[in-house]
């Protein structure tokens, strides 16, 4: 009788034991999973931070505008570099004047990239 109270008590007890092990491995999971959502968070935070400082690290080159307009014309700050679109050109590839400060252009003779800056309208 004893041996058999015994067998049931370890039984009882190892079934705790389960439920308690798989209670800790869902509670580990779950941590898991928020942990993995902060970090991929934090992540991508740190990503746009990143690219917030290279913009303002790059340098800027000044865009000058003729008034009817028919053309922009600007240099690369990296190497002088004298480029010049009609104005619809430019429109389609940098978009309408408001857009312009701090859109990144890359020079076809040097290969860097920089923002353009200011505008001068004649």
């Amino acid at each position: 009788m004893k041996h058999n109270h015994n067998m049931q008590l370890y039984a009882r007890q190892k079934r705790l034991q389960k439920r308690t092990e798989k209670r800790i491995i869902q509670a580990i999971e779950q941590m898991t999973k928020t942990l993995v959502a902060a970090l991929t968070a934090l992540a991508e935070a740190f990503k746009k931070a990143i690219e917030k400082m290279r913009v303002v690290k790059m340098k800027y080159s000044d865009l000058h505008v003729s008034q009817m307009p028919t053309s922009v014309t600007w240099e690369c700050p990296h190497c002088g570099m004298e480029n010049e679109l009609s104005y619809t050109e430019f429109c389609t590839e940098y978009g309408e004047p408001c857009d312009w400060e701090y859109t990144k252009a890359t020079c076809p003779r040097c290969g860097e990239t920089y923002c353009l800056g200011n505008q001068e309208w004649e």
